[in-house]
């Protein structure tokens, strides 16, 4: 969501030609960008799906398909809050390792 904000924010200062669907964009640059940003906001919302789903391995079905759902909608939230809490301050997921 952040990164669909941003990617807007972007193409409306420094797209030609562009409205909201992306249906206009006419340079290279252009494509290039849309492109790349596009890759970048699917490896975010897959890496923290893998991280969410992961560090819910004990948890019910519904609940570990809750917290990756929740995780991949806010996909930059999540992996900051990844890092800070589990990375930073060291504490483990509920998985046994």
């Amino acid at each position: 969501m952040i990164e669909n904000f941003l990617a807007q924010k972007y193409f409306q200062h420094y797209g030609t030609n562009t409205y909201n669907d992306y249906t206009q964009m006419s340079t290279f640059k252009d494509y290039l960008t849309f492109t790349v940003v596009m890759i970048v906001k699917i490896t975010l919302l897959l890496l923290a799906g893998y991280l969410a789903w992961e560090c819910n391995k004990n948890e019910g079905f519904c609940m570990q398909f809750f917290s990756t759902l929740i995780a991949m909608l806010f996909s930059s939230i999540y992996l900051i809050y990844y890092f800070v809490y589990r990375v930073l301050l060291n504490n483990s997921c509920n998985s046994s390792e």
